[in-house]
Parts: structure tokens; sequence; C-alpha cells
């Protein structure tokens, strides 16, 4: 009998403490995801506001068409067959 007692709080104990980690595992796993989302939405704020001043500062300059058509001219260089669309 005592055997037997000994034995179902083992296991008890043995299934509360998978459950635990299991639950503590699922709940690391989304908060990093959660992490890992924030930082690459702050990474991809970061890089649209450089290319948006950079924008601002080429609409300044009047030189946008030179800049897109040199852009296009070096990304045909360096990858011959990747295509341009013009957005014009």
């Amino acid at each position: 009998m005592r055997t037997k007692l000994l034995v179902a709080i083992g296991v008890s104990f043995a299934l509360a403490s998978a459950a635990v980690i299991f639950v503590a595992d699922r709940i690391m796993t989304a908060k990093a995801n959660e992490q890992g989302m924030q930082l690459s939405a702050e990474r991809v704020d970061s890089i649209f506001g450089i290319l948006q001043r950079k924008q601002e500062l080429l609409a300044k300059t009047g030189m946008e068409v030179a800049y897109r058509d040199g852009f296009q001219e070096a990304a045909r260089q360096s990858w011959p067959s990747a295509t341009t669309p013009d957005p014009t």
C-alpha cells in the first residue's frame, strides 16, 4: 500500500513537472517570437526612415531621375539576369 502511494506521488510529480516545463517552453517561445518580430519591425522602420530622408534629399536636389537611372544601370551591371521595372 505504501509503495503504491509513493509510486502514485512520483508519477503525479513527474506529470506535473512535465506540464510545467511544457507550458514554460510555450510561453518562452511565444515571448522570443514576439521580441524577434518587434526587433525586425524596428529595423524595418529604421531602414524606411533612412530611405525616406534620402528620397527627400534627392527631391530637394532635383536629381531623382539621374540617381534612379544610375542605380538601375549599376544593378544591371551587377546582376545582368535581374530586371528592374520602370516605376514611371
